[in-house]
């Protein structure tokens, strides 16, 4: 058993086509704007602002002299690096041992080919048509 919902007691609204209003004989206004200019023109106004910092004028080359040779200087030390406690080893080729089986027979086995397996020609032809293209009249 289905239930529906119950239908409105008014009637569905008219559907409302309207194209929009627009003026019949409109015509946009001219409008002619002047801007505005200042009194005084903009260069003519001077401005004074007083640095933050004193000014310092600093030498553009700067001059060092040379160090002085009365310095003690630290002497001149030779560090080598330290002797070993034990020789060196001397090299010595330890190869693997060898595999005690014989090498593998290498085995050539060519791919199966069917013997008389022949290609079947297949010949076909494109289909012409009744009349050749261009002694059509349309």
């Amino acid at each position: 058993m289905e239930i529906e919902p119950p239908r409105p007691d008014f009637a569905d609204p008219d559907p409302i086509d309207k194209p929009p209003e627009f003026p019949e004989l409109a015509v946009p206004v001219l409008k002619i704007i002047i801007p505005l200019c200042p009194l005084e023109p903009l260069l003519a106004v001077e401005i004074n602002m007083i640095p933050l910092v004193d000014l310092v004028l600093t030498p553009l080359i700067k001059v060092i002299s040379p160090p002085v040779e009365d310095e003690v200087r630290p002497a001149l030390r030779n560090i080598l690096p330290p002797t070993p406690l034990f020789p060196d080893p001397t090299l010595m080729e330890i190869n693997p041992p060898l595999p005690e089986a014989a090498d593998p027979v290498p085995k050539n086995i060519l791919p199966l080919f069917p013997e008389l397996e022949v290609p079947v020609l297949s010949m076909t032809f494109p289909l012409l048509p009744d009349l050749p293209a261009l002694a059509v009249r349309s």
